[in-house]
């Protein structure tokens, strides 16, 4: 888990470090992100990048949600008890 979890963390770091800049400068200039009647100037095309940061960050939830699973069934606690935490852990995907 310890792995995982540095992995995860790393992978989110570079992620946002090259998604927050595309999204800043998308638009040139930057008002016609939000005003689509601006005159003049040019976007890139929005939706793969909208597209590509849900899928990773749905990618990533799911993932941060299985790494502790593994740790839970390694408890020795009855297994009734073992689901429990693990359903308590998948609330987190609502």
């Amino acid at each position: 888990m310890w792995y995982g979890g540095r992995i995860v963390l790393i992978s989110l770091f570079i992620f946002y470090v090259v998604d927050v800049p595309l999204r800043l400068f998308i638009c040139v200039p930057r008002e016609k992100i939000w005003n689509p009647f601006y005159q003049g100037g040019k976007c890139a095309d929005q939706e793969a990048l909208v597209m590509a940061s849900a899928s990773f960050n749905a990618a990533s939830d799911f993932i941060i949600l299985l790494l502790p699973i593994h740790s839970v069934w390694k408890l020795q606690i009855p297994l009734k008890k073992k689901i429990l935490i693990d359903i308590y852990f998948a609330t987190g995907l609502l």
